[in-house]
């Protein structure tokens, strides 16, 4: 049985547990001050911003965000829960556990309640599939079979307001329990409703084969297309992938295919490709690479094939690489889903595309290099600086020595002036280069959409409010690159339970060579005091400044495509598609 740690013996621990002993034994610590500084154990970095405060009993990461107690740290490094690390910890230090049943057996009570909520529903759903021609017909016309939809539990919610309520309200079931798990909703008058209605269901089944959510897609023209049980005591999208029933935790597989939707791992598996999870409606996040690393030392990428797609690739290997890992791309002509690839081709294509997927950072430099004429100096300057930043994330000396003689052999460039350029003066030298000088830099920081969103950076580190408004308004998806890096390092360093040290923070970056000392000054400068209605206002007219320089952006990207396509004497069926699609997005 579990059972429920009384609170004044966690408290023991941390007060006990000497953290600098206990992160030391996982990371080379150096005294700075009165704290302690290392490399993150949680993501891959060049310069040191992992922090231990002995004093606070804490560790706080800089770069990624990460924070906690010495038992939050155990937890993370070992992949123990919360109980696990008290216990181990408890017994390192000699302290007793001193255990109740009580708050723990209401926690398990429900928990145990919900998940019986969502196997119930789940049956109902999968009875109500068998009724309905159109659900059946839509997953037949998409290839899926029977053997695929009894291994995925895959059904139905019938277009009815009250279905499943009746059933759980028949069944004793607790109805406000029911919302928790997410299969009811409520009306603006407070009445409980069925929450999913006339779509395919996708039951989210985790590790231990417990439903703890669901995945639907709408069989009509109703938005959302795609909907999801909201995080609740048992579901947290961003800590769970969809598929990870069918794999064995317990036997390291030889490689792991990530994709973005539900449809994509089930058209996988039924044409043999069983190794595939997918991040479920969300960005791939730290959490879901940990669980990732757990399963396979090799993983794959095989997001769609369009230009949504392959920013969310970037976006994918970019926590991947800061979590000290690489993966491959499989790159699907076409713009194709692998949904959609693999039944109009088959295994065997997919296979071969496979073989050829892309190490991660060739794809994003080949990506790089779309917007680059390399017979101007200036652009090859910012290719090499480029794949500069990965050259340095590199772990080995060896690995770093020979992507510096490709690049040596690709560019005609001695090996002596990019290993000084790379490894010891990147950064530094790209503002006092000759090759792309300090004028180009301010020119960028000081262009309208630019300074808008250097004063959002200045506005969030200086009122917490500022950062709360931007944090919640500002998509990351209208970020990129430095910008996006020092957006999250913002965010991620956020905690309205302690002062947030703006200081510390810009060190990070100006060390990290994120910022240079110029730009740290204007962040740091002092801001003036606005009314809360005035900082709304504010706010959305600087997001609307980026928003619309975007979008003006967007449409003269648009208009170059239809003058390519209308220049063409001979348009292919694909082709006449594009330029019709492109005309009306202009309407």
């Amino acid at each position: 049985m579990s059972y429920f740690i009384e609170q004044n013996t966690i408290e023991e621990i941390k007060d006990r547990a000497d953290i600098v002993d206990v992160v030391g034994r996982y990371v080379d610590l150096k005294r700075s001050g009165n704290n302690y500084k290392g490399l993150c154990p949680f993501h891959s970095e060049k310069t040191p911003s992992f922090t231990v405060s002995p004093q606070k009993g804490i560790y706080k990461c800089f770069g990624c965000g990460e924070s906690g107690t010495a038992i939050n740290f155990v937890m993370k490094m070992d992949n123990i829960s919360f109980p696990e690390a008290c216990r181990k910890l408890a017994g390192e230090y000699g302290i007793k556990i001193e255990e109740s049943k009580s708050v723990d057996t209401q926690v398990k009570k429900l928990k145990d309640e919900m998940y019986s909520i969502n196997r119930e529903t789940g049956k109902i759903y999968i009875s109500n599939l068998r009724k309905s021609r159109q659900a059946y017909k839509y997953l037949k016309n998409r290839g899926i079979d029977d053997d695929i939809i009894k291994k995925f539990g895959l059904g139905y919610s019938n277009d009815s307001w009250d279905q499943v309520l009746k059933y759980l309200e028949a069944n004793k079931f607790d109805l406000n329990n029911s919302f928790k798990a997410g299969v009811l909703g409520k009306t603006r008058d407070g009445r409980y409703i069925d929450y999913f209605r006339n779509r395919i269901m996708f039951p989210i089944i985790n590790s231990k084969s417990l439903v703890i959510g669901f995945g639907a897609r709408s069989l009509d023209n109703s938005l959302p297309k795609y909907l999801n049980t909201a995080d609740s005591l048992i579901f947290n999208k961003g800590k769970n992938l969809y598929g990870v029933n069918l794999l064995n935790r317990n036997i390291k597989q030889d490689y792991v295919i990530l994709v973005e939707g539900y449809m994509d791992v089930i058209s996988l598996y039924s044409n043999g490709v069983k190794n595939a999870l997918a991040s479920l409606g969300t960005s791939l996040t730290y959490d879901q690479v940990r669980i990732l690393k757990q399963y396979t030392d090799n993983l794959y990428i095989s997001y769609d094939g369009d230009e949504a797609g392959i920013n969310a690739t970037k976006r994918a290997l970019e926590i991947i690489h800061n979590f000290g890992w690489n993966a491959k791309v499989i790159v699907l002509e076409g713009g194709m889903d692998p949904d959609d690839y693999i039944r109009k081709y088959g295994k065997s294509r997919y296979d071969l595309m496979m073989k050829n997927a892309l190490d991660g950072y060739t794809f994003l430099i080949e990506d790089y290099k779309k917007n680059l004429d390399l017979n101007n100096s200036d652009d090859k300057f910012k290719l090499i600086s480029y794949i500069g930043t990965f050259i340095e994330k590199l772990p080995s000396s060896l690995e770093k020595e020979l992507k510096i003689n490709e690049l040596s052999k690709e560019f005609n460039i001695s090996e002596d002036s990019l290993k000084e350029y790379i490894l010891n003066n990147r950064g530094k030298d790209y503002k006092s280069s000759g090759k792309i000088s300090r004028e180009l830099e301010d020119k960028k920081r000081n262009d309208k959409t630019q300074r808008s969103i250097n004063e959002i950076f200045r506005l969030m580190l200086n009122d917490t409010d500022f950062l709360e408004l931007f944090s919640k308004k500002l998509k990351k998806e209208d970020l990129e690159g430095v910008n996006l890096e020092i957006f999250s390092s913002i965010i991620n360093n956020y905690d309205d339970n302690e002062d947030f040290n703006k200081e510390l923070l810009l060190n990070y970056l100006l060390e990290n060579r994120i910022i240079n000392e110029k730009f740290k000054n204007e962040l740091s400068s002092d801001i003036d005091n606005y009314h809360i209605k005035d900082k709304e206002l504010l706010s959305d007219e600087l997001i609307k400044t980026i928003t619309d320089t975007e979008n003006k952006e967007k449409k003269e990207d648009i208009i170059e495509k239809i003058k390519r396509l209308e220049s063409k004497p001979n348009l292919s069926e694909e082709e006449r598609v594009e330029l019709n699609t492109l005309l009306i997005s202009l309407m």
